[in-house]
């Protein structure tokens, strides 16, 4: 049975590399991180803040950094110190709107599409389904996905 579209809107993909990253060594910085990939857009959406209408596509959310700073309980000056950090090492693009924050991630399609969410439930269909009694089929290493790594945008 496929997933309906809606279940494969709750998970975001981590690659393993994740621990070899600086951003791994501060559990806190960690989950900032963390919180970021989970709150921006699967899809362009139109928001309206103050009664402003914003364009927010996929990859993207537009909080301000107050309400950031609140979330993670921490001043303002926190948020935009690990912003800049981000920013830094490629890994978000940041715009000040005049009523908030939009925030990019970078390359988010590189690693969230849903290209390898589908082919990674195609893999496993083909392994546990087993109709041949094969079970490496799906498995060889011919039909293995190259991804790009989140983190370090390297490919394997």
């Amino acid at each position: 049975m496929k997933p309906q579209t809606q279940d494969k809107l709750g998970w975001i993909s981590i690659h393993r590399k994740i621990k070899n990253h600086w951003i791994w060594k501060s559990p806190r910085r960690f989950q900032w991180w963390i919180d970021i990939l989970i709150s921006v857009n699967h899809e362009d959406k139109k928001v309206i803040i103050n009664g402003t209408l914003i364009d927010c596509k996929r990859g993207q959310t537009v909080k301000s950094l107050d309400t950031w700073a609140k979330e993670w309980r921490v001043s303002k000056g926190a948020v935009r110190d690990f912003f800049k950090l981000l920013h830094g090492d490629s890994m978000i693009f940041s715009e000040n709107l005049k009523i908030s924050t939009r925030i990019t991630v970078c390359n988010y399609d590189s690693y969230q599409g849903e290209l390898h969410g589908e082919e990674t439930q195609r893999k496993r269909e083909g392994y546990t389904n087993n109709k041949d009694n094969n079970v490496n089929k799906g498995f060889e290493s011919k039909n293995l996905t190259i991804l790009s790594n989140p983190i370090t945008h390297e490919t394997r």
